[in-house]
């Protein structure tokens, strides 16, 4: 912490420069005991764990990258990816050979 105070100290803004001297005063100063106490139960109190929620939460029912995804809603036509096959399908399926002789040919 004071590592930090002191990092501080020699920052370019001038309003860290400044907080970082009034926090020192406060905690770290000898000058009034009972400001410091204070102080600390002030600046040091517990506080809750903050609750991250996700902004895009509610569109993770759409498949993403798709119009509804992007605009939150369900747009008309709109089809979800099948499930993921439990079985590879079979490789011939997949070993399929392309005409090229064809392409370009009927300009």
């Amino acid at each position: 912490f004071e590592y930090v105070l002191t990092l501080a100290k020699y920052d370019a803004s001038y309003d860290v420069r400044d907080r970082a001297r009034l926090v020192r005063a406060l905690l770290l100063g000898d000058a009034a005991p009972s400001l410091a106490a204070a102080a600390r139960r002030l600046l040091e109190t517990a506080k809750p764990v903050p609750v991250w929620r996700s902004e895009h939460e509610a569109r993770a029912q759409w498949t993403l990258g798709s119009l509804s995804h992007i605009v939150g809603q369900e747009v008309t036509g709109y089809a979800p990816l099948p499930p993921h096959p439990a079985d590879a399908p079979p490789r011939a399926a997949r070993d399929n050979e392309l005409d090229v002789s064809s392409i370009g040919q009927s300009m």
